[in-house]
């Protein structure tokens, strides 16, 4: 990020470089007050000039002390800070600011500006429907499922019981979306994947299919497990970006062809290599009935009134927190096939 100071001392003579340059940038004095700033600078506050700027009540609100020890602290690197700038219309925008020490004349910093507000606001969206999806909704999800527990019980063996445990079932499948959602938000605000050895990741894909085991078996769908291995490994010590939470991804994907393929029998393949581990799941159900099967992963596709897209769209996010890709195509069982390629990253040995 450091480069575009590179010519910060013919800026100071007022280059037309530095006037032009596309980013808000301006010099500072020792205050941080803004002693020259750019055009592009001016276009962020709606000034016209360095006196309307001056008369307009333009102000960085920049915490002063936390800027200087990351200035000391960084030996003479630039430093980033998240703060507010206030507009000649009274505005307020986030912006993340560049500062560069640099001591030329009255100038002691040169800081380029980038505005974050809309990414901010997106944030702070997104915040609050995670919060309303993982608390309120939740709650009245479990509201509504121990009322109808409660009605079964009342009722007692009738006709209406059938309809109210697919009510019940409905409900829960609801209750699991949540929770994946919650998962994958806590997974993406950490924003550091892991790193697994192959037989720990071996290990997760039979727990992901034994999640699954009851509802395989009420199916009466088959499932194999094969794993496959090209060179000369030590399954504990090869390593994977990966982490628990493909657990989810691959009972997913199970779960999906449980409910949508009619299918009869699931294969699950892992396969190790020299430059990548990936997972196959092929079913040979009915296959995806649509001219680009990579749409299932759309969170508004839905292929039926009973099914959303939900459950793929994460899993296809979930895949990409790990830099991971997947697809999806026919499967020579004559149903869909989804394929996963994650990468590797060396020998846990040599790793910290």
């Amino acid at each position: 990020m450091g480069g575009i100071f590179i010519n910060e001392v013919g800026w100071a003579r007022g280059s037309l470089e530095f006037f032009e340059h596309p980013d808000p940038m301006a010099y500072l004095d020792k205050d941080f007050s803004i002693t020259m700033p750019n055009n592009a600078f001016f276009d962020l506050v709606g000034a016209e000039s360095v006196s309307e700027l001056g008369d307009s009540g333009v102000n960085v609100f920049v915490d002063e002390d936390e800027v200087r020890v990351k200035l000391v602290r960084s030996d003479g690197y630039p430093v980033e800070h998240v703060t507010t700038i206030q507009t000649v219309g009274g505005e307020e925008r986030d912006v993340s600011i560049l500062f560069k020490p640099i001591s030329l004349c009255d100038k002691e910093y040169l800081a380029r500006f980038r505005d974050i507000t809309e990414d901010r606001n997106v944030e702070r969206r997104e915040e609050l429907l995670r919060s309303i999806l993982t608390h309120d909704i939740r709650n009245h999800n479990q509201v509504v499922l121990g009322h109808l527990e409660l009605m079964k019980e009342d009722i007692g063996p009738s006709g209406l019981t059938e309809r109210i445990d697919k009510v019940i079932d409905s409900v829960r499948s609801s209750l699991k979306t949540i929770d994946k959602i919650q998962k994958l938000a806590a997974r993406l605000e950490r924003r550091q994947i892991q790193r697994k050895s192959y037989s720990v990741v071996e290990r997760y894909v039979v727990d992901a299919i034994d999640e699954n085991r009851k509802q395989l078996d009420l199916n009466d769908i088959e499932i194999e497990l094969r794993t496959y291995v090209d060179g000369e490994f030590d399954r504990d010590l090869a390593c994977i970006k990966v982490d628990h939470f493909i657990v989810d991804v691959v009972s997913n994907l199970i779960e999906n062809a449980i409910d949508h393929a009619d299918c009869s029998l699931i294969k699950v393949q892992t396969c190790l290599k020299e430059g990548f581990f990936g997972i196959v799941v092929d079913d040979d159900g009915r296959g995806i009935r649509c001219e680009d099967p990579m749409v299932v992963f759309d969170v508004d596709y839905t292929e039926r009134t009973t099914s959303g897209g939900i459950g793929l769209h994460l899993v296809k996010k979930m895949i990409e927190s790990y830099d991971g890709v997947i697809r999806v195509g026919d499967s020579d069982l004559g149903g869909a096939r989804f394929v996963i390629k994650l990468d590797r990253c060396g020998e846990l040995s040599e790793l910290s």
